[in-house]
């Protein structure tokens, strides 16, 4: 008979187990990013999926300086290049809305619960580094294999277990 040893693995298909939907499963992703973040990052904030959202699913700083952005995306069970578009309009439209209400993003970070095949990791990498050039700030990628390293971690275990 095999025995489990250590922790449950971590499968995030999980989020749409618990809602019963795709679209739960979006919401409650994004809920369990804002509590990770928040578990290594003080002051941490969300803003309400509604029109005026500027693009910032969680953030944290003040909305009249300088913000570091945590920008979610469901995508399961892998992300490719066909989900390129909706990445490149998210960190757009982020920095729209930037300028337009008088705040300065110098951190987004892209969270995806999978990860990216071969030409999507491809895509990425040229794509990071042009837009860290051409708008003078820092990009990171939370993807599976973050995600599960920062959930497994000490201050993420309560995150793990919540969700």
């Amino acid at each position: 008979m095999p025995v489990a040893a250590g922790v449950p693995p971590i499968h995030f298909g999980v989020h749409e187990l618990r809602t019963g939907s795709a679209d739960g499963a979006r919401a409650d992703f994004e809920q369990m990013l804002a509590q990770l973040a928040s578990a290594t990052n003080p002051n941490i904030r969300m803003i309400a999926a509604n029109p005026g959202d500027w693009r910032i699913d969680a953030f944290a700083g003040d909305l009249g300086g300088a913000i570091t952005v945590w920008q979610s995306k469901y995508f399961m069970p892998k992300t490719t290049p066909s989900q390129s578009d909706q990445i490149r309009k998210s960190l757009t439209n982020a920095l729209k809305a930037a300028a337009a209400n008088g705040h300065t993003i110098t951190l987004w970070i892209l969270c995806i619960p999978s990860s990216m095949d071969g030409p999507a990791t491809s895509w990425w990498d040229g794509w990071k580094k042009r837009q860290e050039r051409e708008h003078g700030l820092v990009i990171e990628l939370w993807d599976e294999t973050t995600l599960v390293k920062k959930l497994q971690s000490p201050e993420g275990d309560q995150v793990r277990r919540a969700y």
